[in-house]
């Protein structure tokens, strides 16, 4: 889920009031098709021990990335207030490397807010269940920060790739 740190007062860039987390799950979760597509894709609506999963194989540039997990709407139900000033972004993504000895990266960009610089994180530890947390409290992601406006449209959201990058057969 993304949360977003606020300051009424655009001067201070403080976190005055902060953060906001969403108050309901994405209204939409679809993908992009690239290589290998997820399954189960309500998992991420929710923080439980479901999740959505894909395979993939070694380092073949065929099958070693997955598709794009896109979630949008986080704030179209429950707008965040229109005088608020965002000053930064951060997105929580829970994973677990289920299966397989390869190494695991991932990259989460932000959607609707022009050119942003996708965040990387990785490598999984197989077998764990962990949060890998993008951006952060004053991280606009490469842009000026959003407003309100920007991030209560329903095409605002995250969007998140795996890739597994051992050898081939390794699989993740």
């Amino acid at each position: 889920n993304p949360d977003y740190a606020y300051d009424g007062v655009a001067s201070t860039a403080a976190t005055v009031g902060g953060p906001i987390v969403p108050r309901s799950a994405p209204l939409t979760v679809t993908q992009v098709h690239r290589q290998n597509d997820w399954t189960n894709l309500n998992a991420i609506k929710v923080n439980d021990a479901s999740f959505a999963t894909v395979t993939m194989y070694g380092s073949s540039s065929a099958v070693n990335k997955s598709s794009i997990i896109q979630a949008k709407g986080f704030f179209t139900n429950n707008p965040i207030s229109l005088s608020a000033t965002i000053v930064g972004i951060s997105v929580s993504v829970v994973h677990k490397h289920f299966s397989g000895t390869s190494s695991v990266y991932d990259d989460c960009r932000l959607l609707n807010l022009g050119a942003t610089i996708p965040h990387l994180d990785g490598p999984w530890t197989f077998g764990a269940t962990e949060t890998f947390t993008y951006g952060g409290p004053t991280d606009t992601w490469g842009g000026t920060p959003p407003t309100p406006a920007l991030l209560n449209s329903s095409d605002f959201g995250v969007d998140f790739r795996a890739e597994c990058t051992e050898l081939p057969g390794s699989g993740a």
